[in-house]
Order: structure tokens, then C-alpha cells, then sequence
């Protein structure tokens, strides 16, 4: 798996344990102004420690370099490029920090962008150390090549932001899981956008 990960000062690739930084910029991949003027508070929804304000995907279906693949091989790939931005509500939704996304063979997670954004303003960006790859065999032992690319954002709090972005290619459009829209915890607005090649005949229906 690859991976890059956005910070306020560029773009980090991780080599085994040790994380490098690499002259590349975020290449787009940036997060909008947090706005902190949505109205909405714990008593909008009373059972919730936390709300999706907006979760936002693009989907694109495009021919690409293949990573570190020999010799250099261009094949259609599916491309996700997703944004989720929540507010934190009570102190149960402070663990809406931690994400944890699954990973395996067929999928590079190319580039990772993280904030929190406090009731003042102040912003605080995830660092590239906080990344970790978790071993999910404990969790499902009939697919031991599944691990868990788990990541916390610091610096959330009640009343403020938490927010982060990634683009994930799938080597396999076929693998494509089904996109939700919906989350364990209340969301306000979400969408997709698929995006494709005019000459590649594409189906999203699920069943």
C-alpha cells in the first residue's frame, strides 16, 4: 500500500517506521474554510455526540499508471476522492477523532488531510506520525491481508470541527464497495459524484 499524507507544510511519505517529507506540495488535495456559523447544538440533536455537517465524494473512473507496478503498466482504475466534515456535539463525540478505514491489496491510499477546528477558530493539522497500520486478523481471520489504516485528528473539542479528506485508488473499478450515504451518526448533507471517460461504459447500480 502507498500512502501520502497532507500536512500544513507539504506532502509526507511514509518508509517503514520513519515518515519523510517530499518536496511535492498537497497537489489539490486541500480542505475549504471551516465555517463555524452552521447553528447547529447538542439540543438539535439530543441523542448524537456528534453530526456530519457534509460528506462529500467524488468517484472517477480513469486510465493510470499503475504504483509500483513493473514494467509500467496503464489500466482503467477507480479514483475516490472523499471529504467528511463533522461537529462535535457532546464529549462522546470526541471519538469520531479516531478514524479507522480498511485497506488491502487492491487499494492505495494516496493522500490523507486532517484538521480539527476549535470553537475559536484555531485550527490544528493532523500530523503524518499520527498514521498507523492496525492488524485486523483479530477482527477477521478469513482475510488476514485486511489491516485497518487508523489515524487520529488532535485538537478536537465540544462545540468545535473535526475534518478530513483522502484519495484512495482501486485497482479494481469492480471492487468498488457500495457508497453510504448515512453514518453511525446523524448527517445533514451528503453526496457522490461519478465522473468517467466517455468511451468507458459504466453501471453503479447496486444489485
Amino acid at each position: 500500500m502507498n500512502l501520502l499524507v497532507c500536512g500544513p507544510r507539504g506532502l509526507y511519505r511514509p518508509v517503514g517506521l520513519v515518515l519523510l517529507m517530499v518536496q511535492l506540495g498537497c497537489a489539490g488535495l486541500s480542505l475549504p474554510r471551516a465555517l463555524l456559523t452552521d447553528g447547529l447544538s447538542a439540543s438539535t440533536f439530543p441523542d448524537a455526540g456528534a453530526v456530519v455537517l457534509e460528506d462529500e465524494a467524488t468517484l472517477e473512473f480513469r486510465v493510470m499508471q499503475v504504483p509500483n507496478v513493473k514494467p509500467a503498466t496503464k489500466r482503467l482504475v477507480a479514483v475516490l476522492d472523499h471529504r467528511r466534515r463533522m461537529k462535535i456535539l457532546r464529549e462522546t463525540g470526541l471519538a469520531q477523532a479516531n478514524v479507522r478505514m480498511p485497506v488491502d491489496g487492491f487499494t492505495t491510499v494516496l493522500r490523507v488531510v486532517g484538521r480539527s477546528v476549535a470553537p475559536d477558530g484555531s485550527e490544528t493539522w493532523m500530523s503524518p506520525r499520527s498514521l498507523h497500520l492496525v492488524d485486523r486478523k483479530e477482527v477477521d481471520a478469513r482475510a488476514p491481508e485486511v489491516v485497518d489504516l487508523n489515524f487520529e485528528i488532535p485538537g478536537a473539542q465540544v462545540g468545535g470541527l473535526v475534518e478530513y479528506r483522502y484519495e484512495r485508488v482501486f485497482l479494481d473499478p469492480a471492487l468498488v464497495p457500495v457508497y453510504l450515504f448515512g453514518a453511525a451518526i446523524p448527517v445533514v448533507h451528503s453526496e457522490l459524484g461519478i465522473v468517467t471517460d466517455p468511451e468507458v461504459k459504466l453501471d453503479y447500480r447496486f444489485g
